[in-house]
């Protein structure tokens, strides 16, 4: 009688040593499921936030651009308005030279 009960006593034993394992290994993959899922929502956050910073680049690229462009069309402009300026100047003081020389001619 002292075996059999010897022996049922180490089978329960080892019946809730494998119970425990079995909740370990229950708990173990529970928690790495969730580390995979918090590392792709991480993953997919840093590639959102990588999109994010390349379009923002994208963004400041052609606003340089477009300042550039009209700083140029601007230079043009105050140039242009420079040699007209200029010209007329020069066209004024021609022509107040031509009567300097009339008035001069008629006196």
């Amino acid at each position: 009688d002292g075996i059999p009960s010897i022996l049922a006593l180490k089978a329960k034993e080892l019946e809730a040593e494998l119970d425990t394992y079995r909740n370990e290994n229950s708990n173990l993959k529970k928690l790495r499921k969730q580390q995979e899922l918090a590392l792709a929502e991480v993953v997919q956050q840093k590639e959102q936030v990588i999109s994010w910073a390349a379009s923002e680049k994208q963004k400041t690229l052609d606003w340089c651009e477009e300042q550039k462009q009209q700083i140029a069309k601007e230079k043009r402009a105050m140039a242009k308005m420079a040699k007209d300026s200029k010209e007329r100047s020069t066209s004024s003081s021609t022509t107040i030279r031509k009567e300097k020389i009339e008035i001069e001619g008629l006196q």
